[in-house]
């Protein structure tokens, strides 16, 4: 089993953790290269086909294969006591190994580091509403893009459950409800307009990707997944 970072926005991460979100789609790198993919054991083999030229490459997905695990960055802030007042210090990564606290922007949430045994720390315990330590002034600090976010202060693991190549226009209803997409009323796309609902998935992957993304139609990694539990 290996362990990867995957991206996530805040809208993103709260779909995730409330189950509606069991799917996410990335473009595949230089997807505009090829014309037809295929699926082969272990990886995919995509090909292209010009006048007076054939060829193919063989590609791993990035996110891994069924079984493997995604840790999940997010916008977040840190603090720790021994820069309390002092924001900025933060900015500097040995600063930010000693780092106790980590509060979320998806929820209002915040996470104590857990240190183990052999002075090293994959996990966090959460605190409560009414603990001090929430109104600390390092939390008034601006958010810390989720690139930046490190692994310690992660609280949402994925385990892969399949992975495949299509085209990302190519999605169906069902698998627009999987990405998270729902309707105000908790019941199934599939008694709605669907036209509705594929519009508001081409604007929330628009608004990811790029304004131009959706009609250009890239080759994507389908990936999906479950949420492994907090021990």
């Amino acid at each position: 089993m290996k362990e990867k970072p995957i991206l996530m926005t805040s809208d993103l991460v709260l779909a995730t953790l409330k189950g509606r979100k069991t799917q996410t789609r990335r473009i595949v790198k230089n997807w505009d290269e090829y014309q037809y993919v295929d699926q082969l054991e272990d990886n995919w083999r995509f090909s292209w086909d010009a006048p007076g030229v054939v060829g193919f490459e063989y590609v791993d997905c990035p996110y891994g294969v069924p079984g493997d695990r995604l840790w999940v960055r997010e916008r977040h802030k840190l603090w720790t006591e021994e820069f309390p007042d002092e924001p900025d210090e933060m900015g500097d990564i040995a600063n930010i190994n000693k780092a106790e606290f980590v509060r979320w922007a998806a929820t209002p949430r915040i996470g104590r580091r857990r240190w183990v045994s052999d002075g090293t720390t994959d996990n966090i315990t959460y605190l409560d509403k009414s603990t001090p330590i929430a109104n600390a002034p390092k939390f008034d600090a601006p958010w810390r893009p989720f690139i930046h976010m490190p692994r310690w202060a992660c609280r949402l693991v994925l385990e892969v459950v399949s992975v495949r190549v299509e085209r990302i226009r190519d999605i169906g209803l069902d698998d627009i409800e999987k990405e998270g997409v729902s309707c105000n009323y908790c019941c199934p796309l599939s008694l709605h307009d669907a036209a509705k609902y594929r519009e508001k998935f081409k604007a929330l992957w628009n608004n990811i990707n790029g304004p131009n993304s959706w009609d250009a139609n890239p080759w994507v990694w389908v990936v999906e997944f479950k949420r492994v539990e907090k021990q």
